[in-house]
């Protein structure tokens, strides 16, 4: 599924948007600069990113993977960026997590009780695939 913009983007569902720049787009994807994060944000790009333009990747609860143990723990996968957790919500077998990570920004994270660490930092990770990076509505 592809969305064409964020506001598109905030009418269709659950999901996290972090707001950046693009760096590179090439192949159908690209890489958001986000400020306070030492690692570019990869997705797939909606058509007519340029390089330098304002951009925000849209990744959902479900895709964001977590891992005990920091980012060299592996088994995280894509973005390896270490979390605060600010709250846990158990909604029965699921658990939905409230991140801080580092410049302030926050995400959700929805995963299976079972592949939920425990402690107050964990990594977390995703599928680049699982991440659009999409222009700003008003640049639609």
């Amino acid at each position: 599924e592809r969305r064409v913009d964020a506001f598109v983007a905030r009418m269709l569902g659950d999901f996290t948007l972090i707001g950046g720049r693009v760096e590179v787009g090439e192949d159908g994807g690209a890489r958001l600069a986000v400020p306070g994060l030492a690692a570019p944000i990869e997705g797939r790009a909606a058509a007519g990113l340029a390089v330098g333009a304002v951009a925000s990747a849209l990744i959902r609860p479900e895709a964001i993977r977590a891992a005990a143990g920091g980012v060299g723990s592996g088994g995280v996968g894509a973005g390896g960026i270490e979390a605060g957790v600010i709250e846990r919500v158990y909604l029965g077998e699921i658990v939905a997590l409230r991140l801080r990570l580092d410049g302030g920004h926050e995400v959700w994270s929805r995963r299976f009780a079972g592949e939920v660490p425990a402690g107050d930092r964990i990594a977390i990770g995703w599928d680049a695939g699982a991440v659009s990076i999409l222009p700003p509505a008003e640049a639609a």
